[in-house]
Formats: structure tokens, C-alpha cells, sequence
């Protein structure tokens, strides 16, 4: 094996690792419960599990066609990175100048969420109890009794019930810069990212046109 194609492996390596961190990065942060009362959050780490499982599969990619030898693999994968690094390069520059926390929408969705509490009570009862807070400003359970994630422990009645609104606690977390600031800090990443992704793509290329080709059997 040339020494290209060993450093090929090493970097394609290290591009594979970084995209399965990525892949749990943002498992982890949709199951937290961070993301339950902010849709633009949920689309954000899910964005970004799918990037990191596609850079997954495209280093595996590149492995093979550098392996074997298949062209058409190593096509792929240089065609793919590309491609990947212009949609996560056109999503940051996108955030970067059009997004603004809207505290108004993730108020009108934890409102809804809360009038459904019958229905579909796991991630109402989770947002409650991690930050200890009971209802919203539009919306207090009056129609259907406090819910127990409303209290420390039962019995939950207004005497012990938590006394923070959670769309509240919402606001009070955008102007300390959350929940945000995890997607601010993959979008700066994602410029040298991309790069790394082009830089690969490009590496591919060079491996490919500095080998020379198996000879055939006569």
C-alpha cells in the first residue's frame, strides 16, 4: 500500500469518527429534553444525526473504493463529501442571517402540548420536571386538575405545586443565549467541516490520478 493511500486512511478514519460523534451528539441532545419545547431545535440535531450517519457511510465508502479499487466508490464518495459540504456550508450561512429565538412560537407549542396532556403525557411531565415549572401564561390545567409533574410529590395541589411558567422559564432561557447556543456552535463548526469534507473529496481525486493503474494480463 502507497504512503497516499495510508494517509487517505488515516484522515477517511478520522472523518468517519467525527461523523458518528455527530451522529450520538445529536441523539443525545434530542433525547435530553432540551429540544421538547423548540421545533427549530428538534430539526437542527436531527439535521445533524443525519449528516454524521451519511459521513459515517461515505467513509466507508471511501475505504472501500480506496481497497478495492472501484471507482465508481470512489466517485460516490468524492461526489457525496461535496455535496455535503455545500448543504451544511448554504444551512449555516442560512441561520447565521435569517434565525431569531422566537419566544411567542415555543410558548404556543408548549401550550398546545399541555392542553393534550391526557393524551400524550411522557414529554409534557419530562419538561416540567426538569426545570420544575407548571403550565404556561395562556394555559394552567385548570380544565383538567394539575397533572403530578407539576409538584415534587403527591399529592400535587396548588399549595405545592411549582409556581415558575414554563413558557417563562423558556424566555428566561433565550436571553441567557439557550437553547440555541449547541446550534450556533455547530453551525461555526460546520465551516471548517466543510472544508475537511471538500478537503477529502479532493484527496480522493489525487489518490486516484497518482496511482497507476493494474496492469492487465497479457
Amino acid at each position: 500500500m502507497e504512503i497516499l493511500e495510508i494517509v487517505f486512511h488515516v484522515m477517511n478514519g478520522m472523518l468517519g469518527l467525527f461523523g458518528f460523534a455527530m451522529f450520538v451528539s445529536g441523539i443525545v441532545f434530542f433525547t435530553n429534553g432540551e429540544s421538547l419545547d423548540d421545533p427549530y431545535f428538534i430539526s437542527s440535531v436531527v439535521s445533524v444525526s443525519v449528516i454524521g450517519l451519511a459521513v459515517v457511510v461515505m467513509s466507508v465508502v471511501g475505504a472501500l473504493g480506496v481497497i478495492r479499487w472501484m471507482r465508481s466508490l470512489q466517485l460516490t464518495y468524492s461526489v457525496i463529501l461535496g455535496m455535503l459540504a455545500i448543504m451544511v456550508l448554504v444551512q449555516s450561512i442560512t441561520f447565521i442571517i435569517s434565525f431569531k429565538p422566537d419566544s411567542t412560537t415555543g410558548a404556543r407549542t408548549m401550550t398546545r402540548m399541555m392542553k393534550a396532556y391526557p393524551s400524550d403525557k411522557t414529554k409534557v411531565d419530562e419538561l416540567q420536571k426538569k426545570y420544575k415549572c407548571c403550565g404556561t401564561t395562556a394555559y394552567d390545567y385548570r380544565d383538567v386538575g394539575l397533572p403530578p409533574s407539576c409538584c415534587d410529590a403527591p399529592p400535587c395541589t396548588e399549595c405545592n405545586m411549582y409556581t415558575r411558567l414554563c413558557d417563562l422559564v423558556r424566555e428566561a432561557k433565550i436571553a441567557h443565549g439557550r437553547p440555541s447556543s449547541y446550534w450556533s456552535t455547530v453551525n461555526i463548526a460546520n465551516f471548517p467541516i466543510s472544508a475537511y469534507y471538500i478537503g477529502m473529496a479532493v484527496f480522493m481525486e489525487v489518490v486516484h490520478r497518482t496511482k497507476a493503474p493494474p496492469r492487465e494480463e497479457e
